[in-house]
């Protein structure tokens, strides 16, 4: 047995984070005889009547988007830069991928500030805050941001080329 010691705060973050996922969860009709769900992919489930029994029905979950706004999740790398939505806000954000959850199909993710539609003359500015992480659906994920370049020598602020940038809001909207 492994023991681990969890502060007040992170369950206070987590409890908000779960709270505004289970709000949103929707009900699957014919899963309720299922014991045992598998994600097949970031749009299906795999469903199976006992625990260990290899046969399964699979179950569509999300409809899928198309094909040339879906990013492929097991392409992303941590360290990947990409323009995401926050859904808390409904804005997008320039982000840094800290972290995967292959299971969920979620990245957690280190947020730049401003918001991409804020951002002005002086860029965007990174942060090593835990208060600008969240963990981001692959379904999310606007695009891979590419064209970023420093914005100062100090290294914490950012640039997207005009281009890209009219890209992303444009995916946005």
């Amino acid at each position: 047995m492994k023991m681990i010691f969890v502060d007040s705060n992170s369950i206070i973050e987590n409890e908000k984070m779960l709270e505004t996922r289970f709000r949103d969860a929707k009900t699957l009709p014919g899963t309720q005889s299922f014991h045992r769900f598998v994600p097949k992919n970031m749009f299906e489930i795999n469903a199976h009547n006992v625990s260990e029994n290899p046969d399964h029905k699979t179950f569509r979950i999300l409809p899928e988007p198309e094909k040339s706004t879906v990013l492929d999740y097991n392409t992303l790398a941590i360290g990947t830069h990409v323009a995401c939505l926050y859904q808390e806000n409904g804005l997008w954000y320039l982000s840094e991928i800290i972290g995967k959850d292959d299971n969920l199909f979620e990245c957690q993710m280190q947020f730049f500030s401003p918001s991409g539609p804020d951002e002005n003359l002086q860029g965007f500015k990174s942060t090593n805050n835990k208060k600008d992480q969240a963990c981001v659906p692959i379904t999310d994920v606007l695009k891979v941001v590419e064209t970023l370049e420093k914005n100062s020598t100090w290294d914490r602020s950012f640039k997207i080329d005009k281009p890209e940038y009219n890209v992303i809001c444009d995916l946005f909207i």
